[in-house]
């Protein structure tokens, strides 16, 4: 569908009328809108944020953490910080900007992981962006019940959607009558199986099911910020700024069309979920974050994100090119692996080597045999516009890699 450029006024009621089912345009497409309405200016033409990179931590760290906490050392020390990890974030650019030139974040409440990151960039991109001007005047009622009149609107016969009430989440049916929605977050409706496509999952039972856990543990999360100068000084003054990633409620519902065995329907079953991103995660999308919708959907589609190769090639992309090739892949992979957050109590020496228990060099290694398989070829294509070249030992061991101008590769190997 693609987006109206001018809007009459939404409608400020409460109970919007069929004729203000215009109003509820849900914006899927690649065009940056001119127009003064609100519901454009919001939609970010980047998905994938560069200024948040490091606080998502790979698995094996996340489970490490985990272990780390239940130390009586670590006990203490969470019970006075109250954060689960920090970090402390730059980019070259920040400080020719003049505001600041660094960010020290603190992660509260739950870890969020490279996999969490990646299902948050995939509802960014193929979700459905809802208006705000109609959600915050909205029951969840009446959202559902105009985003169906919407999907079905341009049907001359059988319709695309038929919302069945009955195999909602307990959390939908408790909130369908009431508004709860909050204007510091955007709202998406996301298809399911568009989601697992993106992901490359099959939409069943126990991936759904993993979803939800996944959107759990991000809406679980709270990020806190401290601005610093060229000094390491903190710039701003009072509490630090504190934002979500996702809303702490989000809601699943079912579409019935194409559904032809009902008999062991649940809220299981669901094919949509309604999901609220944070202002301020939406805002580092305007900021700083890179990949269109065309671009991530090209590179990252049906893709599974295996010794977390795809959010590696996410953290080469910002770079110049120049960059990239004049590095070896395993050299990349250590500053990719050493600027990711770490647990409070490990110092900067430790963390040069080691990350949430787990030795740098044995993730290096991981990354890499998973970077070297076919299965990324077309991935690193069409993130960098490069090919690899893989430098193996007689053996056959991969030993290293480097990625080479596209006429200079095809996936070609070096014997040391």
């Amino acid at each position: 569908m693609k987006p109206i450029k001018k809007l009459p006024q939404a409608s400020t009621s409460s109970n919007p009328t069929d004729d203000d089912i215009y109003q509820l345009v849900l914006i899927d497409d690649e065009i940056e809108i001119d127009s003064d309405d609100e519901s454009f200016r919001y939609l970010p033409t980047r998905v994938v944020s560069t200024m948040w990179d490091s606080l998502f931590l790979d698995g094996n760290s996340t489970k490490m953490l985990a272990q780390d906490i239940e130390s009586q050392h670590r006990t203490e020390q969470f019970l006075v910080t109250g954060y689960l990890y920090q970090a402390r974030i730059s980019k070259p650019y920040w400080a020719d900007r003049g505001r600041y030139s660094a960010i020290q974040a603190y992660v509260y409440n739950s870890t969020v992981n490279t996999a969490d990151r990646h299902v948050l960039d995939s509802i960014i991109t193929v979700g459905r962006l809802l208006p705000r001007e109609v959600v915050k005047n909205s029951t969840l009622r009446q959202v559902i019940e105009y985003w169906q009149r919407i999907e079905n609107r341009d049907c001359e016969s059988k319709p695309n959607v038929i919302y069945s009430h009955e195999y909602s989440s307990m959390q939908t049916k408790m909130d369908f009558d009431k508004s709860p929605f909050n204007d510091k977050y955007f709202y998406y409706i996301v298809n399911v199986k568009m989601l697992c496509d993106m992901i490359g999952i099959q939409p069943n039972h126990n991936n759904r099911k993993t979803l939800l856990q996944r959107l759990t543990r991000i809406a679980d999360s709270r990020f806190e910020v401290e601005f610093l100068d060229d000094k390491n000084n903190v710039i701003n003054t009072g509490p630090r700024p504190m934002f979500k990633l996702v809303e702490s409620n989000f809601y699943t519902f079912t579409n019935l069309v194409g559904i032809r065995n009902r008999t062991n329907l649940s809220e299981w079953s669901f094919t949509n979920i309604l999901v609220g991103i944070g202002e301020g995660y939406f805002k580092s999308l305007r900021m700083d974050a890179s990949f269109s919708r065309s671009k991530f959907i090209h590179t990252f589609a049906g893709v599974q994100d295996k010794a977390n190769v795809v959010d590696f090639l996410k953290w080469c992309t910002p770079h110049k090119p120049s960059y990239v090739k004049n590095n070896k892949v395993k050299k990349l992979l250590k500053q990719y692996y050493v600027q990711k957050a770490r647990p409070s109590s490990n110092d900067e020496s430790d963390h040069s080597a080691k990350q949430s228990g787990r030795p740098i060099s044995s993730k290096v290694n991981s990354t890499l045999n998973a970077l070297v398989q076919e299965e990324y070829r077309m991935s690193i294509q069409q993130c960098l516009n490069m090919g690899l070249v893989v430098e193996r030992s007689e053996k056959g061991k991969v030993v290293d890699a480097r990625f080479v101008s596209l006429d200079q590769s095809d996936l070609l190997t070096v014997m040391k």
